[in-house]
């Protein structure tokens, strides 16, 4: 992460962050006025350990689950769960590049 610039955390943030929190946002009116509902974000275990690899994605993860637990608290009271699931890597061919653990 020392060496990452400021256009690529942005860009992760914004896909990781920016993105759920604004979908979020436009949806819970409508769940709300069906008087319940259930929202998951896709975490990652990345969000719950460290990693010298990918750090600002594991950064971004780890802000998914806490957004889960504020918008929780936020739309609880109308019935509304909010949860983030934080799977681990699946060894794929297409995450061999991946050697972040």
């Amino acid at each position: 992460m020392a060496e990452l610039y400021d256009k690529a955390f942005g860009s992760i943030f914004a896909t990781n962050v920016q993105g759920p929190a604004w979908l979020i946002n436009r949806v819970t009116p409508q769940i709300s006025q069906n008087g319940s509902g259930a929202i998951i974000l896709r975490s990652s275990i990345a969000g719950l350990l460290g990693s010298k690899n990918i750090g600002a994605y594991a950064v971004s993860k780890a802000s998914d689950v806490q957004l889960a637990k504020n918008y929780e608290v936020e739309f609880g009271p109308d019935n509304i769960r909010v949860n983030a699931i934080s799977p681990g890597l699946i060894r794929t061919e297409s995450s061999r590049a991946f050697k972040a653990f």
